[in-house]
């Protein structure tokens, strides 16, 4: 779903057709983990929330996103992790990714954190910082892992940024 290589998505297919040293069941392996994502789906996804992404398209409709700025959203839509949702990627790979000029990529992502679509989080226990997109958008993971992504999200933000987001006063 993300924006990646050819040699990344080799490696990911690769990993994923490795039936972890089981004989070979013939496409049948996700049956045997029913709990684990990763089998049970042929390709890792996150899910748009409706009321959120059309109000990105009202921010496009407005003037206030532009095309480059949406490119660079999807991309770290498509760059969140399963199952946590946390994209851990610098302005400069992202621009290399997207081949575009760093110095867009940085403005775009300046102005998706200005409309909290996006926001920089720093993991308390390892120091790694890390881009959530607003959960109100887009989430991976069941109810908890999503909670939890609220509660990341709105702590980088300073304040309950999701639910004023969707009431259309953030």
């Amino acid at each position: 779903m993300g924006i990646i290589s050819p040699a990344q998505d080799t490696q990911r297919r690769e990993e994923l057709d490795d039936p972890k040293g089981l004989p070979d069941l013939e496409g049948l392996e996700h049956l045997l983990s029913p709990r684990h994502p990763l089998e049970r789906h042929s390709e890792p996804f996150a899910m748009a929330w409706m009321p959120g992404l059309l109000k990105v398209v009202g921010l496009v409709s407005q003037r206030r996103l532009n095309a480059s700025d949406l490119h660079a959203f999807l991309a770290l839509v498509g760059l969140m992790q399963h199952p946590t949702g946390r994209v851990e990627v610098t302005a400069a790979e992202l621009a290399e990714r997207l081949e575009r000029n760093p110095g867009n990529v940085r403005h775009s992502l300046a102005r998706l954190r200005r409309l909290d679509l996006i926001a920089r989080w720093q993991h308390p226990r390892t120091g790694r910082l890390y881009y959530l997109v607003n959960p109100a958008v887009a989430s991976m993971g069941g109810a908890s892992t999503r909670g939890y992504t609220f509660r990341c999200f709105n702590e980088a933000i300073g304040r309950d940024a999701t639910t004023a987001w969707l009431a259309g006063q953030g």
